[in-house]
């Protein structure tokens, strides 16, 4: 024998076993569930039969899993396709013992073919029709009209309250009065921009007589709109100003010597703002908290002297409105 023949002998020899190698692999993976009767590979002999032309391609691809469940008096098949990563199955009577195998590769080979041809002549989804010129027209002038709508742009409210506020919290008067309030938000922001006026007078009580509290404000501040519900809003605002206060001393005798005066000094309130929204006016709930500073003390002999400044709690309703 020359030596090209002792090559060419052992290559054909190791070609043929691995094409029956690859041949021998099933091109479906079978399990059987209580079918004691059915050899499986007479089941997968029977596919390669009926599934001959795409057996090659099948794997390729990865075989699909086959499950056969079978009942007293029906046989459940079952198909998972790696390469479709679709499940599909199917109930039929069971067959006789002798012709169990040929029938449910029937069976198979129908449910696998079946479930490609569905996937390969399902439509596809049709091309939107173009829209009518006049339906473009009136597109864009709906959407212009949004756009115009919801334009930024600013926004002011005006409110008119009355309050009370509870002062010198060590021998405790009160006083009442009236705030005119304008906030503005440039380009509807949450953030906004405060003013506030306030005048307030009250009376401190004293055995030796009364002393009379005047006192006017001017305060600019942030507002912030903290959150929003319908008709319902909640607002916080801090403020800071210049304050103008005046004591007058009433003497109960006239042996008791009275004095008015009065002082400027600076003030900062902190307030919280809860507010329900009516169709033209707005209620506000009006909670503060604040200082008085350098505000002028009025001493009262033998007694607690009465303070026009220091800290002090308020309470008050507002009603106003917006303005856009």
């Amino acid at each position: 024998m020359s030596a090209r023949a002792t090559l060419v002998v052992p290559t054909l020899v190791l070609a043929l076993v691995f094409a029956r190698s690859a041949a021998a692999q099933p091109a479906f993976d079978v399990a059987l569930e209580g079918c004691g009767e059915l050899d499986r590979e007479g089941l997968e002999a029977a596919l390669e039969l009926e599934l001959f032309d795409v057996a090659p391609s099948l794997r390729e691809l990865g075989a699909p899993e086959v499950r056969v469940a079978c009942g007293e008096r029906e046989v459940v098949v079952t198909i998972a396709d790696p390469a479709t990563d679709k499940t599909v199955s199917r109930r039929l009577p069971r067959p006789e013992p002798a012709a169990a195998s040929r029938a449910l590769a029937l069976a198979v080979a129908e449910l696998y073919l079946a479930s490609w041809l569905e996937l390969m002549t399902r439509p596809a989804e049709p091309e939107p029709e173009p829209e009518a010129p006049a339906r473009d027209r009136l597109r864009e002038r709906a959407r212009a009209r949004a756009a115009a709508a919801l334009a930024p742009r600013p926004g002011a409210s005006v409110g008119l309250a009355g309050f009370g506020r509870l002062r010198d919290l060590a021998a405790a008067y009160a006083t009442v009065g009236g705030a005119l309030r304008v906030a503005l938000f440039p380009r509807r922001a949450s953030l906004g921009w405060v003013l506030a006026t306030t005048v307030e007078g009250g009376t401190a009580t004293r055995e030796r007589g009364d002393v009379r509290v005047l006192s006017g404000a001017v305060e600019l501040g942030v507002v912030w709109r903290a959150w929003r519900r319908r008709a319902f809003e909640l607002a916080t605002e801090l403020r800071a100003g210049l304050l103008y206060a005046h004591v007058d001393g009433r003497p109960s005798s006239a042996s008791v010597r009275g004095a008015s005066f009065g002082s400027a000094g600076g003030r900062a309130t902190w307030a919280l703002r809860p507010t329900l929204q009516g169709a033209h006016l707005r209620g506000t709930l009006v909670v503060e908290l604040g200082v008085d500073l350098h505000a002028p003390v009025a001493a009262v002999a033998g007694e607690d002297s009465v303070q026009a400044g220091g800290l002090f709690l308020g309470a008050g309703l507002e009603m106003g409105f917006d303005i856009r």
